[in-house]
């Protein structure tokens, strides 16, 4: 049934790629997929279902989306079509997770300093946090951030005398990540360790190769996820960087102008 459920899904989305423009047709869709036009054909007529990779080039063409995560938000109604990516690309599943994560939204002013700002995720991502161990932490500036934002009503205590933030499973917006991260950085990031940092820098690479860069980084994510998710403990954790195209101005949107 789900088979049956994907492919007439993708047949459908084919159908409506081929008669939106007049020069399309099954071979400039494999050619432009990177597929055998036979690949296609057998799907379209014979209901066989590409290999995964495959699959996965059609939908990126079909969806015009170059990265795994936004395909599948770009195809979040179609059933067949989300249960085959979450299927085969686990990593989807932390990160549709992290989209169902609440913003603070307006209340975000009152993440005055970094400080402010690593007690609330704390508090909001953890199953159980108290003063005493934001004070052992962070010492006497963890205890003055706290206390702000005990005074703005985004923490309070709970009946066992854990902290109860006004919002659990946060998820800053990225103009608050991009406002703290250098001091996070500055902070918390040791040059002792030989194996705890890398900067890459590449010339250019094909949309293709942002794609499976941006795919390469959500799964690092998903995964680190998955390790503090699995394995709590006494170290405390801070993973933090981000995965940019090395421009001024935001490449893509300035290409599609």
């Amino acid at each position: 049934m789900e088979k049956l459920e994907l492919i007439n899904e993708v047949k459908g989305l084919i159908d409506n790629w081929l008669t939106s423009k007049d020069t399309r047709n099954i071979t400039s869709l494999a050619r432009e997929a990177g597929v055998s036009e036979s690949c296609i054909r057998r799907l379209y007529n014979n209901n066989s279902v590409p290999q995964n990779d495959n699959l996965l080039k059609i939908l990126m063409v079909l969806s015009g989306e170059i990265t795994i995560e936004k395909i599948r938000k770009y195809f979040d109604l179609k059933k067949g079509i989300s249960t085959f990516l979450l299927s085969n690309y686990s990593f989807l599943e932390t990160a549709r997770f992290v989209d169902q994560c609440t913003p603070l939204f307006n209340e975000e002013v009152y993440i005055e300093d970094y400080h402010s700002f690593i007690v609330y995720v704390l508090a909001s991502n953890r199953t159980s946090i108290t003063a005493k161990d934001i004070s052992v932490m962070f010492g006497q500036v963890g205890e003055i951030a706290l206390e702000g934002l005990i005074s703005k009503g985004l923490i309070s205590f709970n009946t066992n005398n854990y902290l109860e933030p006004k919002i659990k499973n946060l998820r800053p917006s990225k103009e608050l990540i991009k406002r703290y991260l250098p001091e996070i950085s500055k902070m918390f990031f040791k040059v002792d360790n030989h194996f705890n940092c890398h900067i890459l820098h590449s010339e250019t690479v094909s949309k293709k190769g942002y794609g499976l860069a941006m795919d390469a980084f959500e799964k690092f994510l998903a995964e680190v996820g998955n390790v503090i998710q699995n394995h709590p403990g006494e170290v405390p954790l801070v993973v933090a960087g981000f995965l940019d195209t090395l421009t001024l101005n935001p490449y893509f949107e300035k290409e599609a102008k």
